[in-house]
């Protein structure tokens, strides 16, 4: 039997730990701000603040998570966490990555043989 509870346990302590991972440099709001929303949307398996904010399941309204969130989409995320998730990829995939790309995949809407 499967202990569901600590599978939970364990996707949220990888998540943070790649929330700080990727926002070195930021200050503490922006770190939590990262945290909720990459956790929020992974556990809502969606992009509405609404299913966030319940997926976050805070001990406040709804509302004022929903409020916390948009404030903090509205400001600018200005600290390296552009520059940390790529140095972070780049560590992961190695020194000489090679990627390959499928473009028998990629549909284009003038292309008269390509469309849907």
């Amino acid at each position: 039997m499967d202990n569901f509870t600590l599978n939970k346990y364990e996707m949220k302590r990888d998540i943070i730990n790649f929330s700080k991972k990727i926002s070195v440099g930021c200050d503490k709001p922006k770190s939590k701000f990262i945290m909720d929303m990459i956790y929020g949307i992974s556990k809502s398996k969606d992009i509405l603040l609404s299913s966030i904010a319940e997926a976050l399941d805070e001990n406040v309204k709804k509302a004022y998570t929903i409020d916390r969130l948009s404030d903090n989409i509205s400001n600018d995320l200005s600290c390296s966490i552009d520059e940390n998730y790529c140095n972070l990829a780049m560590d992961t995939l190695g020194e000489n990555p090679i990627f390959l790309i499928d473009g028998s995949d990629i549909i284009k809407p003038l292309g008269e043989n390509l469309k849907i």
